[in-house]
């Protein structure tokens, strides 16, 4: 397990704490000011950056984190200037569904699909140094959470590999009617998951910026496809989830209920 001692936690000011290994190194008390989904991104796994006066928390997922302090040591305008740090989302502009023309009061243009920052928090340079010495001093305890984040993963595909076979090996043994075929026809089972990159949901629902509900929602409306794994869960494929992406720009029925 990670060595970790929490900082000192100043609910007036602002702040930064590591959390490496979920329950066994526990981030520091709540201020009083987190809402229910802040308290979620609070112990989430990885770095969380928060700011007290603007009543904002921010997750970075461990590999993102040591991007960012590549980025701050090849790029030192932080310097001299304020930096800023949020968790990467993919916004997804919601058609306008009345006769006024797609722009704001201002005539500006609506914004465009794309990756954004979410729950942004502005540093100043002197912050800005801080935090960089904070990624710094944790870079190793970084690296071990990736390759955890990683380890975890290939784990949870190769269970899924092993549920698959046993699921569709007893839905071929099963008929149509129900009951158990006596001899059932041997037929060449698949041992992997369709080769692709997969999602969760939390981390869909992380990239679209929307709940973990509303994509259950899109799922269970048959808008958005998943592979369901037995005893697991749902993991939506890249592909299926860009398709989706695309197709929700022009929809209205997707909308945010």
């Amino acid at each position: 397990m990670l060595n970790y001692s929490p900082p000192v936690l100043n609910q007036n000011t602002w702040g930064m704490h590591i959390n490496s290994v979920r329950h066994l190194a526990p981030p520091p008390e709540y201020p009083d000011w987190l809402n229910p989904f802040q308290k979620q991104k609070w112990q989430d796994r990885g770095v969380v950056v928060w700011d007290a006066n603007h009543r904002v928390v921010t997750h970075l997922y461990a590999s993102y984190a040591l991007k960012i302090l590549a980025h701050m040591r090849e790029e030192d305008s932080w310097k001299t200037s304020c930096f800023i740090v949020g968790s990467p989302a993919y916004q997804i502009p919601i058609p306008n569904t009345s006769r006024k023309k797609q722009t704001n009061e201002t005539g500006t243009e609506m914004p465009q699909e794309g990756w954004v920052l979410t729950n942004k928090i502005e540093l100043s340079s002197d912050r800005a140094a801080r935090f960089f010495e904070f990624l710094t001093a944790e870079e190793e305890a970084l690296k071990q959470i990736t390759s955890d984040e990683e380890r975890d993963a290939r784990k949870v595909l190769g269970r899924a590999y092993g549920l698959l076979v046993e699921y569709s090996r007893k839905r071929r043994e099963i008929g149509e009617d129900g009951k158990r075929e006596e001899s059932p026809k041997k037929r060449v089972i698949p041992t992997i998951i369709p080769k692709g990159r997969y999602f969760t949901i939390p981390q869909v629902a992380e990239i679209c910026n929307v709940t973990v509900s509303q994509i259950k929602k899109w799922i269970w409306t048959r808008d958005l496809e998943a592979l369901d794994l037995p005893g697991l869960g749902r993991i939506i494929e890249a592909g299926k989830l860009n398709k989706f992406l695309n197709k929700k720009m022009f929809d209205p029925k997707l909308q945010l209920t």
